[in-house]
């Protein structure tokens, strides 16, 4: 299908964390990939959120949503990445076709919400964990984020160090990633994205305790020192213990052939390919024994499985075929399974 116009809404903050950029940059890449395939795009908003308190305000995001509704009178579907989108659409403009995708965990309020969502908008999940947990959610497509993975050059990984890129957070496992690298003898940086009190009071209380010579914290800002940092390191530590969505930081260390060592808890099973492009430990100990191991692992590898099931061009077409879907009047493709009654 060609010549669509598209609108795309992106948040300007995430209730949770603050500011939602990795939601914007996954939108921003959709954006340029549609465009790149002959697609008009209306992208909103389509400059980061400022870092002022009104940014994080519900009633702020509220009224940006709108603007961005009665700003597009003329697209053929709407792809609204907010949450309180779905529900504006519904009020303001009912006779758009409508695409939602959820970034978060469905818990037992974001499956409430989503309910409601599904019987007006197609519900997207980013990942296959995310969408067993959409219990009783009607969902029409599961679609990964993609990167552009030629924005990432291969590193060679000969700096010598590890990486922890997470969630700063117990269940994100900064503190697991500094004992990890500091029982291998490998030296750790620690990409240091302080969202919110909860955040930086971890930082503070849990991780900082841990911090000696061979831990190097970084504020990283600047996305060409990102992809340095990646591509120079042995290895990306993630052991998350919570049933993560989707992790972007995951996609970008592969793309700079950097191999991953994680937990097999939410999407991470999916995105690391066990042996290949990374290892799954359960515990401590066993990825302190699987630092030495990924230098059995092939670089480019990493790099060619991100290239060609999580590219702009694998994400793109997913995204064309369920708008096609949609505006020929097809909905939902299929529901997950409801939870069973308590016996």
């Amino acid at each position: 299908m060609s010549g669509m116009h598209v609108g795309l809404v992106a948040p300007s903050c995430s209730s949770v964390d603050g500011c939602a950029s990795e939601t914007r940059e996954v939108v921003e890449v959709l954006a340029g990939g549609l465009r790149a395939s002959g697609h008009r795009v209306s992208l909103f908003p389509a400059a980061a959120a400022t870092s002022g308190s009104a940014s994080r305000d519900p009633a702020h995001e509220t009224v940006q949503v709108l603007t961005a509704y009665d700003a597009m009178p003329d697209v053929d579907v709407v792809h609204d990445h907010t949450t309180i989108g779905p529900f504006l659409a519904a009020l303001r403009r009912p006779e758009l076709p409508l695409v939602s995708t959820s970034h978060e965990v469905f818990d037992s309020g974001f499956r409430r919400l989503f309910t409601a969502v599904a019987r007006t908008a197609s519900v997207v999940c980013v990942s296959q964990d995310q969408r067993r947990r959409a219990l009783g959610v009607p969902i029409s497509a599961v679609i990964p984020p993609g990167i552009d993975v030629d924005a990432f050059p291969v590193g060679a990984g000969g700096g010598g160090y590890l990486v922890f890129g997470g969630r700063m957070s117990r269940v994100g496992g900064a503190h697991r990633a500094v004992r990890i690298a500091r029982g291998a003898g490998v030296p750790l940086v620690v990409l240091s994205r302080l969202r919110g009190p909860r955040e930086r009071a971890y930082y503070r209380e849990v991780v900082v305790p841990l911090l000696g010579s061979d831990v190097r914290v970084r504020a990283v800002a600047d996305p060409a020192e990102l992809r340095e940092l990646l591509g120079g390191a042995r290895a990306l530590v993630h052991p998350v213990q919570w049933p993560e969505p989707f992790a972007r930081i995951v996609l970008e260390s592969q793309a700079c052939g950097t191999p991953v060592i994680t937990y097999p808890v939410g999407a991470s099973t999916e995105v690391v390919q066990h042996g290949v492009t990374g290892f799954h430990v359960h515990d401590v100990p066993e990825a302190v024994a699987t630092v030495e191991r990924v230098q059995e692992l092939d670089r480019s590898a990493c790099r060619e499985l991100v290239s060609r099931r999580f590219g702009t061009t694998a994400m793109v077409r997913a995204h064309l075929q369920l708008y096609a879907r949609l505006l020929e009047g097809e909905t939902t493709n299929w529901r997950s399974p409801a939870p069973r009654p308590a016996s």
